[in-house]
């Protein structure tokens, strides 16, 4: 996973977060998606073990029942906006595809070793 793309979720992120600071925001964003990643990343890994690598159809398999991985993001950051990441992976799309796709990139790099 790279620092730019973990850039780009963050800023993603914040630019539909409300507030004015949004380089703080987007800071918020990235810790809680770096610390959400492994965890997410083990379930994609599951779903490559079962012949799925699609982002779109992972996506949809590790959203269901994540909430819970969110937690040990809370001690991090506000509880306001990892519930905000939390609701977004979940809900939205193209966030939801963003982090899927790193979290099937370090599934990959996993199964490789």
């Amino acid at each position: 996973m790279s620092q730019k793309e973990l850039a780009e979720i963050a800023a993603a992120l914040a630019s539909e977060y409300p507030g004015g600071d949004k380089a703080g925001t987007a800071q918020e964003f990235q810790s809680v998606v770096e610390t959400v990643l492994p965890p997410l990343a083990y379930r994609a890994s599951l779903t490559i073990g079962r012949g799925v690598e699609d982002v779109t159809e992972t996506w949809q398999l590790i959203r269901e029942g994540s909430e819970g991985l969110f937690e040990e993001a809370l001690k991090k950051a506000d509880r306001v906006k990892v519930i905000f990441v939390a609701s977004k992976f979940t809900n939205n799309k193209l966030i939801g595809e963003m982090v899927t796709k790193q979290a099937l990139e370090i599934a990959r790099r996993g199964k490789e070793n």
